[in-house]
């Protein structure tokens, strides 16, 4: 399951984002994966999806396939 957090330019919703990771150091878009009890098992860290627009799909999935 995904849940989107719409952060804006780091003013919306920080209340929510907060908890799971630093979006002014993570960068934007930043991927959180949780575990079942809802702690964090890792996030994305230093803009390492700042360019997942241009990123092939499987990039992706590799970083959450080795989290799944």
């Amino acid at each position: 399951m995904s849940v989107d957090v719409d952060v804006g330019e780091f003013d919306h919703n920080p209340d929510v984002a907060a908890p799971y990771v630093d979006v002014e150091t993570s960068g934007i878009p930043a991927l959180v994966v949780l575990d079942p009890s809802g702690r964090t098992r890792t996030a994305t860290k230093d803009g390492q999806f700042s360019n997942a627009r241009s990123m092939p799909a499987s990039a992706v999935d590799a970083f959450l396939k080795k989290w799944a």
